[in-house]
């Protein structure tokens, strides 16, 4: 495959997760029923859109409390500047468990359940202390 058929590939996959985003959402707002699995696609659709950023000396440190609400182990994952999975700033959760993760303004994570399917991705702001993890 050619390097612009690669880019091209790419591209035709953000804009289908974006197409996907949007068709669920209107379901939802129509009041249609939705399957739990449809609704874990539409939260998860841009992980593959986004990075961490925060990079430099204004960007905040803060400690954010992943909490699982869940009866299931769950793992956290950080996205990285490439937008790759990564352990640095996760972990495993296990039920009913809190994981406190020191990290940036800026940065992103995905929970997933036990098969690394995901299950929600989360952004850091500026006021984010908690983070409930609740499927």
């Amino acid at each position: 495959m050619l390097n612009s058929d690669w880019t091209r590939g790419v591209s035709n996959q953000a804009h289908n997760s974006r197409c996907c985003i949007v068709a669920i959402a209107l379901l939802i707002t129509c009041g249609i029923a939705i399957p739990q699995d449809a609704r874990a696609a539409e939260r998860c659709a841009f992980e593959l859109d986004v990075k961490s950023t925060g990079a430099g000396s204004n960007v905040s440190e803060r400690t954010v409390q992943f909490v699982n609400n869940t009866p299931y182990t769950r793992q956290v994952y950080w996205l990285d500047y490439d937008g790759n999975r990564s352990k640095k700033y996760g972990g495993n959760i296990a039920s009913r468990d809190t994981l406190p993760i020191t990290t940036y303004v800026g940065h992103w994570f995905v929970v997933t359940n036990s098969n690394d399917n995901c299950i929600a991705v989360h952004g850091i702001g500026s006021d984010t202390r908690r983070v409930a993890i609740d499927r």
